[in-house]
Order: C-alpha cells, then sequence, then structure tokens
C-alpha cells in the first residue's frame, strides 16, 4: 500500500504541470480566438461603416426632343417600320425626361439621403441652341426634382460645355453664359461665391462638418474648340489659376482638405485621342496640380468611367493625382446611364457607390442598380492620393481586373453587346448572319481575328 501511495506522489508533480500546461495553451488558444474575432468585427464594422456623403451627377443631356420609336442614328424623327418602342431612351441618343424621372425615383431607395449634390456639368442635350431662356428651363428641369427630394441640400455645379448658349462659350460672350447659370444656381451661393461665379464660372464651398474646402472650376475656357480660339496672351483667363492657389493655401491654414470638381479634364479624352487643354494651359494645370496637395479631383466631359493623371509622373513609382471621371446620365457614348454615391470623412473620399440602369436589358422599366464600389473592386481602403494610386497598379497586375474595369468604362455596355446576345441562341451560319444584318453591324467589326483561320 505504502509503495503504491508514493509511487501516484512522485507522479503527481508531472500530472500537475501537464495540466497546467495545457490550461495555459488552452487560455492562449480562446485569447487569440477573441482577438482575431474581435478584430475581424471591427475591420468588418469599419468597412460597414456610413460616413457623410453626396449625391454626384455629370453630363446628363436632358433631351426635351427625343422620339423613343427612332432609332440610334436619328434621335428625334420616328424611324418607318420600327416595331421597338425606347421609352427611357437608348445608346447613341441623349435621353428623354422619362429616364430623368426614373433616376430621381431610384434616389428614394439608393440614396435617400445626401449632404449635398454635385452636378459635373453639361445638363441640356448636344448642340441644344435655342436661347438663355431655354436654357435655364434645361437647368431647372435638373434641379427641380432633387430640390423636391432633398429640401434644404445645396446644389453645387461645375459648368459644361453644354451649358453655354453656344456650346463651348467664348469669351466673347463668357459673362452672359455664367449671368444666365447664376440665375438659377445662384440660390445656392452666397456673396464671394456670386462674385467669382459671375466673373469666371468658378467658385468655393467650405463645409466645416466635413472638414473640407470644394473648389469647383470652369475649365471649359481652357479647351481650344471652333467657338473659343485659344489665345496665347491669356495666360490666365478670369484670374482661375491665381485664385486656385490662393484658396487651397487659405483652406489649408484653416485646417481644411481641398478637393476639386471641374467639367473637362486636362488630359486625352479616349474616344478623341486629343488632350483637353492646349499645351500651355495643360502645362499650368499640371503645376498647380503638383504644387496643391488636393484631396480628390472628380471630372466629367468625357461620359466614361475611368482613372486620368492630371500630371505626368517624373518616374514610374511616383503617385500622382488623378481625376474619378465618372460614366454619364446620357447612354449617347454607347453606355449605359448611371450616377455615384460618394462617402467622405476628414475631407477624404472614402468610397463611392456606382449605381447604372441596363437600357438594353430593361428597355421597358430601367433597374437603377449597385454596379461596383470602389474599395471593393480595386482592394483600397480609401480614395486617397496613395489609394488612387494603389489602384491603377492593382488594376494592371492581372488579365481578370484590366477587363472588369474595362467593364465599368461604360458601365456593361458595349457598342456589339446586342450581337452577342443574339449569338447565343444563333446554331448555323444564316442564323449568325441574321443577327448582324438585323443590328446593322459588321462581323469584320465584330471579330476582327475571325480571317486568321483556325
Amino acid at each position: 500500500m505504502g509503495e503504491d501511495v508514493s509511487e501516484v506522489d512522485e507522479q503527481s508533480p508531472k500530472s500537475n504541470l501537464l495540466k497546467w500546461i495545457f490550461i495555459a495553451v488552452a487560455v492562449v488558444v480562446v485569447i487569440v480566438i477573441i482577438v482575431t474575432v474581435t478584430v475581424v468585427l471591427v475591420l468588418k464594422k469599419k468597412r460597414n461603416e456610413k460616413y457623410p456623403g453626396f449625391l454626384y451627377l455629370n453630363d446628363i443631356h436632358i433631351d426635351l426632343s427625343y422620339n423613343p420609336k427612332s432609332n440610334k442614328d436619328w434621335c428625334h424623327s420616328q424611324t418607318n417600320n420600327l416595331l421597338e418602342s425606347w421609352e427611357f431612351g437608348q445608346y447613341n441618343c441623349d435621353p428623354p425626361p422619362k429616364l430623368y424621372d426614373s433616376l430621381v425615383e431610384s434616389l428614394k431607395t439608393n440614396v435617400p439621403s445626401v449632404d449635398f449634390i454635385l452636378l459635373g456639368g453639361d445638363l441640356p442635350s448636344h448642340d441644344l441652341g435655342g436661347n438663355y431662356t431655354f436654357l435655364k428651363e434645361h437647368f431647372r428641369l435638373i434641379t427641380d426634382p432633387l430640390e423636391k427630394l432633398y429640401p434644404n441640400k445645396k446644389i453645387f455645379i461645375t459648368l459644361g460645355n453644354n451649358d453655354f448658349q453656344e456650346n463651348y462659350g467664348s469669351f466673347k460672350t463668357d459673362l452672359k453664359d455664367f449671368e444666365n447659370a447664376h440665375e438659377v444656381f445662384g440660390k445656392w451661393m452666397n456673396e464671394e461665391q456670386s462674385k467669382t461665379f459671375k466673373k469666371g464660372g468658378y467658385y468655393y464651398e467650405d463645409m466645416p462638418e466635413l472638414k473640407l474646402r470644394l473648389l469647383l472650376l470652369n475649365t471649359v475656357m481652357y479647351t481650344n474648340t471652333k467657338s473659343r480660339v485659344f489665345n496665347e496672351s491669356l495666360k490666365d483667363p478670369y484670374d482661375q489659376f491665381a485664385w486656385i492657389r490662393q484658396t487651397y493655401k487659405e483652406g489649408v491654414d484653416k485646417g481644411y482638405k481641398v478637393g476639386v470638381a471641374l467639367h473637362v479634364p486636362p488630359g486625352i479624352v479616349y474616344y478623341k485621342g486629343i488632350p483637353g487643354f492646349p499645351s500651355m494651359y495643360l502645362e499650368e494645370f499640371g503645376k498647380v496640380f503638383e504644387e496643391c496637395d488636393f484631396s480628390f479631383t472628380i471630372s466629367g466631359h468625357s461620359h466614361i468611367d475611368t482613372l486620368n493623371p492630371l500630371y505626368k509622373a517624373n518616374v514610374e513609382e511616383d503617385n500622382i493625382q488623378y481625376s474619378l471621371s465618372a460614366v454619364s446620365v446620357s447612354p449617347s457614348h454607347y453606355n449605359n446611364p448611371g450616377y455615384r454615391y460618394f462617402e467622405i470623412k476628414d475631407g477624404v473620399l472614402q468610397d463611392y457607390t456606382q449605381f447604372y440602369a441596363d437600357i438594353m436589358m430593361n428597355p421597358d422599366s430601367p433597374k437603377w442598380e449597385v454596379e461596383y464600389k470602389f474599395r471593393d473592386a480595386y482592394k483600397v481602403k480609401d480614395l486617397s492620393k496613395k489609394s488612387l494610386n494603389d489602384a491603377t497598379r492593382y488594376i494592371r497586375s492581372k488579365g481578370s481586373v484590366i477587363w472588369s474595369y474595362r467593364g465599368y468604362i461604360y458601365s456593361q455596355a458595349e457598342k456589339y453587346n446586342p450581337f452577342f446576345y443574339c449569338a447565343l441562341r444563333a446554331l448555323t451560319k444564316e442564323d449568325v448572319f441574321k443577327c448582324s444584318l438585323d443590328l446593322n453591324v459588321n462581323l469584320s467589326s465584330i471579330m476582327p481575328y475571325s480571317n486568321r483561320g483556325d
């Protein structure tokens, strides 16, 4: 009996040690699990956190003369024997009020509240012409429903080339155009803002609660067009370059981040292959943006969803400033119509949600839905300067990502999409040719490499 007790006593310390080691390991495992779960929940909460935000609509080009029985080559006249009726618009045409009404209706669910509304310019249809009263009527067609939906919220404007009586305007008539636009948008401006807007079509807004100063620029005056002939003696039209530098510095001194909204971006417009500005303005604009560390830049005009460099990088690794170009409401560039909701915190854009309506798939009743969210699409934490550069590197890193990016450019629309939808039911040679003939497209354009053989 005594020997048995002695044996048990000798083994007890070892048993106790193993027991305590097991308990310690278990405690560590539990702590690790708790910490991991907590971190995941915190990160998930942070990712799902809702910030203040604003609605962005650009290149609406509302068209009161649109004919739903027209075809895409002439949008104002009924086409004989056309069975389809495109009540909400079609590719290659500016949209009827009915499409804009459906957009506003969708905002009630998709964007129920905003801190402000930003219009990126080009509210009337292309080549509208007409008089100043006609222009103001088109401005109010856009602003009145928004004002009703979001009462007591300011609506800001960056003038687009079609917001002038003559497309792109001219230095001879600019002041009349500024005054005309002010008659509609002046209700959301104070005295100082009205002064600079009437002088040069630009102004700024301070938003202390967002720690943001927003510069609303006029870049139409930097373009070189038939009506607005480039004049080398005009080094700084309406003193806007000097104003940008001064207003930026004053904003930073007040503790604000400074953001920029403009219509015509300075760089190459893809579909034209030419820069938005003459070289003199392009260089000066680049200098301003290199000097001023803007929090963000939002642009329109191109009608497509792209990231556009605002100046050249000295080396490949440099982080440069990009403008966020958004797809237009008008489907006139073979794009699906879209709009964007930006989230912002402490003057830095945190994310945006891109909404769109596929008017080919749902021509009778547009379904405005989420296309993508920037942070999820490009694996970044926000839309800061560094994050936008990280996003461009990510886009260039994988073929699947560049294809996603290309899909976003036109909001999932493409000129030849109808052919591919038709071809999904095409078995014979005759079926395929019928798809191309019915849609008036050339097979060699759709499949440029098909003649190389199998």
